[in-house]
This record gives C-alpha cells, sequence and structure tokens, in this order.
C-alpha cells in the first residue's frame, strides 16, 4: 500500500444493482491497509446489492493531483474491481499497483 496523506476505498453502486437503497459507502484505509467501510455513519458498512470498488491515495489530504496509484483505480469502469454485498463481509482483499516511484508501507 502506498503511504499517502489521503487512503480511501469507495463503494459505488453498480448501474444494475439490485440495492433496495442505492448509497454509495467508503472508508479510510489505514497503513496496514484494513479499512472499514460506512454509508451513513462510522462502521455501518454497505447496503445489500452490486458495487464497483475505486481506491484514491493521495501524497497531499488537499491536492487531488498528488495521486500515488495507476489512474484506473480511480474510476469505476477502469478499476477492476466489483463486489456483491449480501451479508456481513470481513475478508475482503484488493491488491492495488502504487505509480512507480510511489512511496509504499
Amino acid at each position: 500500500m502506498p503511504q499517502g496523506g489521503v487512503r480511501v476505498v469507495r463503494f459505488e453502486p453498480a448501474e444494475n444493482t439490485t440495492a433496495k437503497v442505492r448509497k454509495g459507502a467508503s472508508g479510510d484505509i489505514g497503513p496496514d491497509g484494513s479499512f472499514t467501510a460506512w454509508t451513513r455513519m462510522p462502521g455501518d458498512g454497505v447496503y445489500a446489492g452490486e458495487y464497483n470498488v475505486t481506491f484514491a491515495v493521495w501524497a497531499s489530504p488537499t491536492d487531488p493531483n498528488t495521486s500515488l496509484l495507476q489512474p484506473k483505480y480511480s474510476s469505476a469502469a477502469t478499476s477492476g474491481y466489483k463486489l456483491t454485498a449480501d451479508h456481513n463481509i470481513d475478508d475482503l482483499k484488493f491488491e492495488i499497483e502504487a505509480l512507480p516511484g510511489a512511496a509504499k508501507k
């Protein structure tokens, strides 16, 4: 996981989701790569349904132009990660590539 001032995973409802509530979720990614997703309040998880998963890791918390990840991970169309949430999931694992030269931890 690249080091950065901001590390976030986002769950965006897929176009064809079966979710009764179409609301995205997100979570801060810890230094060890772990995260807890939330929709309305920290720790409440995601609604059941299909999601596209995207990631943001920026060196500067105020400048999104300091991304440390390959650009493909910031778009639902190109990240390559999808998720069907239909029960409590606590063992998700995503492997993402840093830009060449980005500091890793």
